[in-house]
């Protein structure tokens, strides 16, 4: 009886991936075919000089996808948005060449984590990030590889989360709860390879080596 609920279970989380990721797809396709960076920052296509009509319908009046992430805003519950905001996450990589390329200042503080996962992954990842410091600091470990594995933190800490990986590392593991496939039901682990392998192209190494 065990088996078939499991069974049943699993066979929702892979619909609504299916589902979710179909949203996610989607942008990406919008998305290859403008100079995303432009799109991004301005919320024009410098080829037409117009806006996006794909992006207008979901978006705020006159905000643009760089507005929605340094604002903070999680769009975790927000239909409309999360699978853009996932879309475009992949894109800055693939296409910006970098998560903040364009906006340096505000590297270094998880506003996609913020974005996508909320408030509470965001002060969890900011605690791993300054154990990591603080490791650093003190000599514990190879710097080299702590200060590898800050550059590729806020990558890692998404896939990980989505994926229910890695749990027990000391560094970025994923949250340990009775409801572990939440995130994968939401983004798919589709998203998380995707990702994963678009950091991986910027940085050569992904989250899941």
């Amino acid at each position: 009886m065990s088996d078939t609920l499991t069974a049943l279970q699993d066979g929702v989380v892979a619909e609504k991936e299916k589902k979710n990721w179909g949203s996610i797809e989607h942008r990406l396709k919008i998305f290859k075919g403008v100079e995303f960076p432009d799109i991004f920052s301005s919320g024009k296509d410098p080829a037409t000089g117009q806006r996006l009509r794909q992006l207008d319908a979901c978006l705020p009046k006159g905000k643009t996808l760089k507005d929605i992430l340094i604002s903070r805003q999680c769009v975790i519950n927000n239909g409309a948005l999360r699978p853009i905001m996932a879309a475009a996450m992949i894109a800055n990589l693939k296409q910006g060449k970098g998560l903040y390329r364009g906006m340096s200042e505000y590297d270094n503080q998880a506003l996609w984590v913020q974005c996508l996962l909320g408030p509470e992954h965001y002060q969890r990842y900011l605690e791993y990030r300054k154990k990591i410091q603080a490791d650093i600091d003190s000599g514990v470990g190879d710097a080299d590889q702590l200060r590898d594995l800050l550059v590729k933190s806020e990558v890692n800490y998404i896939v990980w989360n989505i994926q229910n990986a890695h749990g027990n590392d000391k560094y970025f593991g994923s949250v340990k709860d009775k409801n572990r496939q939440a995130l994968k039901k939401i983004y798919s682990n589709e998203f998380a390879n995707q990702l994963n392998s678009a950091s991986e192209e910027i940085t050569g190494h992904g989250a899941v080596e």
